[in-house]
């Protein structure tokens, strides 16, 4: 009778083990699962950037070698079943990052190559125009989107446009060379009467922004 309880006992301790063994196992599974679900979205947009610019503007960004990020992946994957832990998500993670920041500058370096110039003209026909909603508005756009990420396929697109937009409001006002020196001059508050040429007048004249200029001493 003594030896049967004895028995049952180790048999029930047995059970309890095997009970807890499993708690921790699905609870490591869930812990995975739930920081790579965390992850998964971070994963995508990065993956869907990447995309977008190398589709979008192939003479500038290259596909990048991403063997490490797959052998992070690969590594995950085969080892996920038995020893489900987060560690593994989190090295993935790590190696996504560096790719992340890495192309982020590069969006930006490149976004502000693009833009900065039509900005900078904008921004003289504003000293001289006058402020313009539809300037305020485009100028605003190419900032954002420069400093934008993750971009995706239609940012890069409005940035096209406001580019596009940007391009042709200064077309349209004809600025030469002289008259745009005198536009980055005033931006500045450098100008001065000496920089008033004939061929700035009559620029200001053809505009209609003779009005706005105005002559005061230092």
């Amino acid at each position: 009778m003594l030896l049967d309880k004895v028995r049952s006992t180790r048999e029930l301790i047995v059970q309890v083990k095997l009970v807890d063994e499993r708690v921790n196992r699905l609870l490591d599974y869930q812990d995975f699962y739930q920081k790579l679900a965390e992850q998964t979205s971070v994963y995508i947009e990065f993956i869907n950037s990447i995309n977008s610019l190398v589709a979008t503007h192939p003479d500038y960004f290259i596909k990048p070698d991403m063997s490490s990020v797959i052998e992070k992946i690969n590594d995950l994957l085969e080892t996920f079943e038995n020893n489900p832990k987060q560690v593994k998500v989190n090295y993935l993670t790590r190696e996504i990052n560096k790719f992340n920041l890495e192309w982020q500058e590069k969006w930006t370096k490149f976004a502000s190559s693009k833009s900065q110039d039509v900005i900078r003209g904008l921004n003289s026909i504003k000293k001289v125009a006058g402020s313009d909603d539809n300037i305020n508005y485009i100028i605003r756009g190419l900032e954002s989107l420069s400093e934008k990420w993750p971009i995706s396929e239609s940012n890069l697109r409005q940035f096209t446009k406001y580019l596009i937009n940007a391009k042709e409001k200064l077309t349209n006002l004809n600025t030469t060379t002289d008259v745009q020196k005198f536009l980055d001059l005033v931006a500045n508050n450098k100008a001065t009467i000496m920089d008033v040429t004939p061929e700035v007048i009559q620029w200001l004249n053809e505009n209609n922004f003779s009005s706005n200029l105005k002559i005061s001493y230092k």
